[in-house]
């Protein structure tokens, strides 16, 4: 197991480790709250590759790293980097790749199928009820 010191030597051996096997390739994040330490793992099998850290700005790098690997294991082509002093998030970085939200309004599906399980299963509920206590409990063995 090595250690990289340097942020970009580690991300530009990290995406080379990965295009070399993309099928072999594991990634691994660990943070200890106890410490407030940041653990990246990347291996093959043959060779690990581990980066620690407890600054905040290395968290950013992070996430950039992530977005880049995780596009890349959807096998969609990465977003070129940000210029310096421009930050950028999952939501716009999704967007610049053509990625829509979905929308869950009115006239969509996901409305449609939780409006009708809801008024199927009133509907049971109530055919199930007989008089007296409203179906609450079991019922008692004479």
């Amino acid at each position: 197991m090595v250690y990289v010191d340097v942020w970009d030597d580690y991300e530009r051996a990290v995406e080379k480790l990965y295009l070399a096997g993309p099928l072999k390739t594991r990634y691994v994040s660990k943070y200890r709250h106890k410490d407030g330490k940041l653990v990246l793992k990347v291996f093959d099998g043959a060779t690990c590759l581990k980066f620690r850290t407890d600054r905040i700005p290395d968290l950013r790098k992070f996430e950039r790293l992530n977005l880049s690997l995780m596009t890349r294991m959807q096998g969609r082509t990465p977003a070129p980097p940000a210029p310096p002093g421009q930050q950028t998030t999952a939501a716009t970085a999704a967007a610049d790749q053509g990625v829509v939200p979905m929308d869950i309004g009115e006239g969509s599906l996901a409305s449609k199928s939780q409006t009708q399980s809801k008024t199927a299963s009133s509907t049971s509920l109530n055919a199930g009820q007989k008089g007296g206590k409203g179906g609450k409990g079991k019922k008692k063995r004479k």
